[in-house]
């Protein structure tokens, strides 16, 4: 049986201009057991945020004004705060919408409006199973779940690096702490030399 997650322990950033929403948002995750928040209410505040008080999750609205760009300056982050744990949210759920929040590096995309629990899931599934991050020279995130996206997105070719999100550093299989539930190996596969190739 898969263990609930403590949203206690977690701290969330929600980043979006709109009051109300950052409101729902919270009280939400509120009713779920989180208590650790950090509301920024501006794309420049928010890269700020991510930087200083390196949040477990960000929930970023894209309507904001700069939001897809935010998304994008934290994932050029020179500091581990580039490996945060991104959901982006909008109203649009055009499949170039979607398809460009994940190109920039979020990990979920959830549209607007959206349920208390479908926000619980993609917040609980990101914190229980984190996904290693590549690197290739057009993309740099969290790896795709779908080998279609993968395929779009040419994470399977050229990889210059992979983040252990269980280590928090590059990814070495034979150094994982989690054996053979190595949560890298869902997505890719070691290599003769020792490192994953997707």
């Amino acid at each position: 049986m898969i263990q609930p997650v403590q949203l206690s322990k977690a701290l969330i950033a929600v980043a979006d201009d709109n009051a109300f929403q950052r409101k729902l948002v919270r009280s939400t995750l509120t009713s779920f057991g989180a208590d650790r928040f950090v509301e920024l209410t501006e794309a420049e505040e928010a890269l700020i945020g991510a930087e200083r008080q390196r949040p477990d999750i960000m929930i970023i609205d894209l309507n904001m004004n700069d939001g897809l760009a935010l998304v994008r300056h934290i994932r050029e982050l020179k500091s581990e705060a580039r490996y945060v744990p991104i959901i982006a949210m909008s109203s649009d759920v055009s499949r170039g919408a979607v398809l460009r929040a994940i190109e920039l590096g979020a990990h979920e995309y959830l549209a607007k409006p959206f349920g208390p629990s479908t926000l619980r899931m993609r917040i609980e599934s990101m914190l229980r199973s984190p996904r290693p991050f590549v690197r290739t020279k057009t993309f740099f995130g969290p790896v795709p779940y779908s080998k279609n996206l993968r395929a779009m997105l040419h994470v399977d070719r050229d990889r210059i690096e992979n983040y252990c999100t269980a280590l928090r550093r590059p990814a070495v299989p034979t150094e994982c702490p989690l054996a053979e539930a190595c949560l890298c190996r869902r997505f890719a596969a070691p290599s003769n030399s020792g490192a994953f190739m997707i």
